[in-house]
């Protein structure tokens, strides 16, 4: 069946970009703690070995992105909630 209105289309959108967002959050996090697991030096000393600050920091961005999508997206949706509000409000006015 097809869909018929643009904000089912939309509804889609939040629940796969969410699902992918919890699903890579999930990930990243359980890195982290692989990584602090496999860290070298006493409770008081914290080295982590050279060969996991690469993923370490992969990780991190992997996180960074997630929440600069989210600032993306809130900026995004709500320009274009502002300018079609204002203009269906334009038009109500003119009628």
């Amino acid at each position: 069946m097809a869909k018929s209105k643009l904000s089912e289309y939309k509804n889609d959108y939040y629940f796969f970009t969410g699902k992918l967002s919890e699903i890579n959050r999930q990930i990243a996090f359980a890195g982290i703690a692989l990584i602090w697991i496999f860290k070298n030096g006493e409770n008081s000393d914290v080295k982590i070995e050279n060969e996991l600050i690469l993923p370490a920091i992969l990780i991190v961005l992997a996180l960074a992105f997630d929440i600069f999508q989210y600032i993306y997206q809130s900026i995004t949706w709500s320009i274009f909630y502002t300018y079609y509000n204002r203009k269906n409000k334009s038009e109500e006015k003119k009628n």
